[in-house]
């Protein structure tokens, strides 16, 4: 009773993105796991893709929430492919597992240059 989660990125996923991967090149990068119904700790979800040779995406800060800290890992080049010259953005969330009021706690940080670049897929 396992689940992985994650996105698919490289050529054709994205309007003018390739992320550096060849021509008609897909790839994988997972950002969470459950297993038995229960999300795992962000230390646990890493150990669980290592275990199963499954790539994670890259951990750009690991530290207590600073909103000023926001648009200092939002913004810049990607990541997966530096040569890609606009980040997507950021999720953010605890290192452990906790409810809110929406559910679970877990934000996704769109870099407005991103988002307002010409053809961008609506967020």
């Amino acid at each position: 009773d396992e689940i992985v989660y994650g996105e698919i990125y490289g050529h054709g996923i994205q309007t003018h993105y390739s992320d550096g991967l060849p021509l008609h090149t897909q790839a994988l990068v997972c950002f969470d796991a459950q297993r038995n119904g229960h999300y795992l700790d962000h230390d646990e979800a890493m150990a669980f893709f290592a275990e199963r040779g499954l790539p994670s995406a890259p951990v750009l800060y690991r530290g207590p929430f600073r909103r000023e800290l926001l648009d200092q890992y939002a913004k810049g080049p990607s990541v997966l492919s530096p040569d890609q010259p606009i980040r997507e953005g950021i999720i953010i969330k605890p290192l452990h597992e906790r409810p809110c009021y929406l559910g679970r706690t877990i934000l996704k940080y769109i870099n407005d240059e991103y988002s307002l670049r010409e053809n961008s897929e609506f967020h």
